[in-house]
């Protein structure tokens, strides 16, 4: 008998969903398990995108996407007005929001530094806190319905997307996850003998 798919060392990290501001495209990107290795498998899903986003939890903050390595995210509720200075030069302001793709079960991570996403995304905000009191307590339903180009100063494209929100949904009909705070790094109680031994 096989010893089967191991259900940590790889397979615990969220799916996200990804906005190449240059293109103004939307990818999934999910990490599937074959052949003994995870691998990640990218997806254009810009086309009839329709979108449950967790508004209510949205935080903005600061991000360093470093190479090879996970986001590095020092994150606040947009109840906080004074989210200080970048921790270094290489931290861009961005937000991170949770969504769920239409006809999906699985909660994606969304993090973005990208200014055309903020813009789409505090104008959908607007819209949802504009309807929130006739739906308390739900969460919004999105579709995007135009992709604005804006030609930059270096030759290139700068892609802002916008959405509508066609439709409520009842929170007893989504589970959406705590977001849990970032990791800086696995640093923890090295010396605790009922840690998990990495191969």
């Amino acid at each position: 008998m096989g010893l089967g798919k191991r259900k940590t060392g790889g397979g615990e990290i969220m799916p996200l969903l990804k906005f190449d501001a240059r293109v103004g495209r939307f990818y999934t990107q999910d990490r599937v398990y074959e052949y003994g290795e995870w691998r990640s498998v990218q997806s254009d899903v810009t086309d009839d995108l329709v979108v449950i986003f967790d508004l209510k939890n949205i935080k903005r903050g600061w991000i360093k996407f470093p190479k090879g390595a996970a986001p590095e995210m020092v994150l606040f509720p947009l109840s906080v007005e004074d989210i200080g200075d970048a921790p270094s030069d290489e931290h861009r302001e961005g937000l991170r929001v949770l969504a769920r793709l239409d006809g999906e079960t699985a909660w994606r991570e969304m993090l973005s530094t990208a200014v055309g996403l903020w813009v789409g995304l505090d104008a959908l905000h607007n819209e949802y806190l504009a309807g929130v009191e006739e739906h308390p307590d739900q969460l919004p339903v999105a579709q995007l319905v135009e992709r604005k180009e804006k030609k930059t100063e270096s030759g290139g494209s700068s892609w802002t997307p916008l959405f509508k929100i066609i439709d409520w949904v009842d929170p007893g009909d989504v589970t959406v996850p705590t977001p849990q705070p970032a990791k800086k790094a696995a640093a923890a109680k090295r010396n605790d003998m009922d840690d998990e031994i990495p191969f």
